[in-house]
């Protein structure tokens, strides 16, 4: 089942146009990698798909439903959750404060036909270290820590696709290889996700395709094999 598809995307900020006809697919329980270097545009693309910035054309269905133009929080009641690159955890509140505010209320839940979703058992079943810290403000957390809870929070929603920005940013090495794993279960779980990341190796052992992109088009599309056998393409749009 295709649970996300994206096409011909373009998007501006006023008078500059940053992305340029971006088509992507990402099927059910697929992990979906999104390439480039620094200011390619993948950060660019996952906030259009969410709806924090307007679409100039192009066209964005979910589970065959076209969601195109929705508001960030129609596309979360609607399956859609969201992991930003800086986090966006409410430093003041407590894990446990911050897990319920990206709980989705039952009567959603129920709505979309989802009683067997996400809740704080499960999220510490995936994030074990999180449940010795329901209590600590976010703000006292490591890095990693804080990026656990901003994934868990999501998750907490209740989605049918993530969209994972730069989740490895800034973490220690341990914590990336915790940070593999878990996604990794996710994905065997049976969530799709939309996964832009720098650390090219991390993304292509999660991912089954891969998307490259050099501002804001779309340079390379084929599976993880493919691209991690192709060094010309790599050399050309990956390496700084």
């Amino acid at each position: 089942m295709m649970m996300l598809e994206v096409t011909n995307l373009e998007v501006a900020y006023g008078l500059s146009q940053v992305l340029f006809g971006i088509s992507l697919r990402a099927g059910s329980g697929e992990i979906v990698a999104l390439l480039g270097r620094n200011g390619a545009g993948k950060s660019t693309t996952l906030k259009a798909i969410m709806g924090l910035l307007p679409i100039r054309e192009g066209h964005i269905h979910l589970r065959g439903r076209e969601v195109t133009g929705q508001p960030p929080y129609i596309l979360n009641q609607l399956g859609i959750g969201y992991v930003p690159e800086d986090r966006r955890i409410f430093h003041g509140l407590t894990v446990r404060e911050n897990l319920l505010v990206g709980a989705l209320p039952e009567r959603r839940r129920s709505k979309r036909g989802r009683q067997d979703g996400w809740d704080f058992e499960r999220v510490f079943e995936l994030f074990p270290l999180l449940s010795g810290l329901v209590e600590r403000k976010a703000g006292t957390l490591s890095g990693g820590e804080q990026q656990m809870l901003s994934i868990a929070r999501t998750l907490m929603g209740n989605p049918d696709v993530l969209l994972l920005d730069e989740p490895t940013e800034g973490l220690a090495p341990k914590m990336v290889h915790a940070l593999e794993a878990q996604i990794g279960k996710l994905r065997d779980a049976g969530l799709t996700i939309l996964l832009s990341e720098q650390r090219v190796k991390f993304a292509l052992r999660l991912a089954s395709q891969a998307y490259l992109l050099e501002r804001g088009r779309i340079v390379f599309h084929g599976g993880t094999e493919e691209l991690m056998a192709n060094e010309a393409v790599r050399r050309a749009h990956l390496m700084v």
